[in-house]
């Protein structure tokens, strides 16, 4: 058997629990460029993107051939693609979405690199995906040569199997010869180290039947990138796709035929039109949720038996969530929390982890920034930490199953934050 594909292979990682010394902080990058602006410039793009997929629009942009660095859609590898990133260690530069392998390698999708990395034993990490040029290209070959978009969701499997979803330009039915629309894909690293694209590839909601129950996953219109492994295994997307499908909703799951159904968390009343996320736990589901008068709930707990619990918060609204061994961990409330049917624990708050950077003023934005859960429980969150004198640090928290806050990374501060 190849042991030089897959990072989990080459690294090994002690299953049955977490090392008990890690290398200290690591200062890997010069700066940040200005990313909590870039990251709300983004966010903007896919709440556009989700508007034009919520109202069935198709947003033709551009004419003639892609520009260069984008692809029309999913080709062979390019000749030129480098590999020598395949087998060599590299700087994380700006992380954003977040998942954890079943050996307990921490996975990142870095948006400044445009990349996906796994970190390894050393604190260093490998490219799996992505040539650092930005692109959508590649499918069928070697993830490494594959041009890699803005990526914006990350989620491996039981089996090692990573997956990840990314901007891209692809053709869609009833425009103009020529023309393209900027939407959602979601891509698979196989454990080969192939790539290959399974959502949203060729977007053509026209063929989904009315009412149908499910949509073929190729023929998905996305309009959003969140991703999350479900309690049976199967890949989650929170996004709303194709409005001629009512019955398959906003949370979606990817069945091993090729085909998107509703999840559990579609199928229960959330109880407001202002919710979303939709993370379900067992037996109950986690829901974001706004409210312009800032006095209603920020966060809702519907559990199967129809019983719902409410949660209001200090002003600001739930932030990313993640399924973990049937609970939610999410980004909450200026804290890092466990939610169950029962209720809200706290991790770690944002203070604790803003503590990590010296000269720390506190953590930038309500939200906050994504999490994931390693199988022994340890949980790490990105965030972006404004810290004295010299502007905006990154930082990846670990915190583990007793309570130990640590950073797995930090990024060099930055002079200016915006």
């Amino acid at each position: 058997m190849r042991t030089d594909i897959y990072p989990e292979i080459t690294e090994s990682v002690d299953t049955a629990r977490e090392p008990t010394e890690r290398p200290g902080p690591q200062v890997l990058i010069p700066e940040v460029r200005q990313h909590a602006r870039r990251r709300r410039l983004r966010n903007l793009a896919l709440v556009l993107i989700g508007a034009g997929v919520a109202a069935g629009l198709f947003v033709s942009v551009g004419s003639g051939p892609p520009a260069a660095g984008q692809a029309s859609g999913p080709s062979s590898p390019s000749a030129s693609g480098s590999t020598r990133t395949e087998h060599r260690t590299v700087a994380l530069r700006q992380p954003d979405a977040l998942a954890v392998g079943p050996t307990g390698a921490l996975y990142v999708a870095d948006d400044e690199r445009q990349q996906i990395l796994v970190r390894l034993p050393s604190g260093r990490f490998r490219v799996i995906a992505g040539t650092g040029v930005g692109g959508y290209s590649g499918d069928g070959g070697p993830a490494t040569r594959a041009k890699v978009q803005s990526p914006i969701g990350l989620a491996v499997s039981g089996t090692g199997v990573v997956y990840f979803s990314q901007q891209a330009r692809v053709r869609v039915p009833d425009t103009i010869p020529g023309q393209f629309t900027y939407t959602i894909v979601v891509r698979e690293i196989a454990r080969d180290g192939r790539i290959s694209t399974i959502i949203g590839q060729d977007p053509n909601c026209h063929a989904v039947p009315a009412g149908a129950d499910y949509i073929p996953a190729r023929s998905a219109l996305v309009g959003g990138g969140e991703l999350t492994i479900g309690l049976n295994g199967f890949l989650d997307l929170r996004t709303r796709t194709c409005p001629g499908a009512p019955h398959v909703g906003g949370y979606v799951q990817m069945t091993p035929s090729g085909r998107l159904v509703q999840t559990p968390a579609d199928s229960v009343p959330n109880g407001s039109e202002f919710c979303g996320g939709g993370v379900t736990g067992r037996r109950f589901a986690v829901f974001s949720c706004g409210s312009g008068d800032r006095r209603g709930p920020r966060l809702m707990v519907v559990r199967f038996d129809g019983r719902i619990q409410t949660y209001r918060d200090v002003g600001s609204q739930a932030g990313y969530m993640t399924e973990a061994a049937g609970s939610v961990v999410a980004n909450y409330n200026r804290a890092i929390v466990r939610i169950t049917a029962s209720g809200i624990q706290t991790l770690a708050t944002q203070r604790q982890i803003a503590g990590l950077v010296p000269g720390a003023i506190g953590v930038m934005g309500g939200g906050g920034g994504d999490v994931a859960v390693s199988r022994t429980g340890t949980v790490y969150a990105a965030e972006s930490v404004l810290a004295h004198p010299h502007g905006c640090t990154s930082v990846i928290a670990q915190i583990t199953p007793r309570g130990t806050v640590s950073a797995a990374w930090l990024s060099a501060q930055n002079q200016t934050c915006f």
